[in-house]
């Protein structure tokens, strides 16, 4: 009859355990080496997932003297972070919340006795929509930067996540196994949308929703005198918000995002500048540069009719960081 398994003769062997353990974890390391060359060697770079833990992170770790932008993907995308560096000799932190409306970040920065400086886009169409998701997205980043602020490590978890996210591509958590594998084998290198540097610099891609559909303009009628901006509750918010930040010393400049075809022609019949971008920046006296009318921003191509093209992020920022210079609204190197 064969020992029961409780009987001294089935005890595990004595001997080396520790030496077992570390050829394990040698083994496990050399297979994580693998996996993640064999992603590197075939286009996908290091990266962060871009989600409200990362935006308290990078607000938390600004500068005193940082310019912070605001805004949604239309800013994140237009936006390169190292131009901006160049052009003005000074740091930028890139505060837009991709579908998120600025107003309550604003409001958040006046509440809490903010005195920095801001360049904000100004899209009437996502300050003043009547959906309230742009608004709940933001909100629940600020509420991510309140639950870090009083987290028992104070963000440490997150700092370590974004460590070791930006040096190994295996933990990014929008890598697909499936298409590393496609890529192997057809050897080419795969499609990469929307992917974040460690500092929220976002790479936006035309693909994203180039091949969206051209839609005809709705009836927009009575629209016009169904929204009178004078009276809208969030652009008396932002007016004060904007208010309360230059009383205190500090900086706003406004801009506004490109825009192309059906979207814009839409967009400029349910929310004329007239009523409110104009409003905006004559009740703030704001220094504001509308991108769809600089003789060099609006010749940007646009292929998903809102975000400009990936490589002309740079342009952008050099253009729009030249427009505030000539009025002395921000410095030079």
């Amino acid at each position: 009859m064969p020992p029961s398994l409780t009987t001294p003769n089935n005890r595990l062997p004595s001997g080396p355990w520790v030496w077992s353990a570390v050829l394990g974890a040698a083994l496990a390391a050399l297979a994580l080496s693998g996996v993640e060359l064999a992603l590197r060697s075939q286009g996908y770079g290091a990266s962060v997932t871009d989600d409200g833990g990362l935006w308290a992170l990078e607000f938390s770790d600004r500068g005193p003297d940082d310019w912070l932008f605001l805004g949604s993907s239309r800013a994140a995308c237009a936006v390169d972070l190292q131009t901006f560096e160049q052009e003005t000799g000074q740091r930028a932190v890139q505060l837009a919340i991709s579908a998120g409306q600025p107003v309550p970040v604003l409001t958040y920065l006046n509440d809490h006795g903010f005195a920095g400086r801001l360049i904000v886009e100004l899209t009437p169409q996502i300050w003043f929509v009547d959906d309230p998701g742009p608004t709940q997205i933001s909100q629940s980043y600020l509420q991510a930067l309140y639950d870090q602020e009083r987290a028992l490590f104070g963000g440490l978890e997150r700092r370590a996540t974004r460590s070791l996210q930006s040096s190994l591509r295996i933990l990014h958590t929008e890598m697909d196994m499936f298409d590393l594998v496609k890529a192997a084998v057809r050897g080419e290198p795969p499609a990469v949308a929307n992917e974040l540097r460690p500092n929220r610099q976002r790479y936006c891609f035309p693909s994203r929703q180039g091949a969206a559909p051209e839609v005809g303009p709705p009836d927009l009628s009575d629209v016009i005198q169904a929204r009178p901006a004078q009276h809208d509750e969030r652009l008396d918010a932002a007016v004060l918000a904007i208010d309360g930040i230059t009383a205190r010393g500090g900086s706003v400049l406004l801009f506004a995002a490109p825009e192309s075809g059906t979207k814009r022609n839409t967009h400029l019949l349910t929310y004329p500048d007239a009523l409110y971008a104009g409003v905006l920046v004559q009740r703030t006296g704001m220094p504001f540069v509308d991108a769809m009318t600089d003789p060099v921003l609006s010749q940007l191509a646009v292929p998903d009719y809102s975000h400009i093209d990936t490589p002309d992020a740079p342009v952008f920022t050099a253009r729009l960081v030249e427009r505030f210079q000539e009025d002395g609204d921000l410095p030079r190197p």
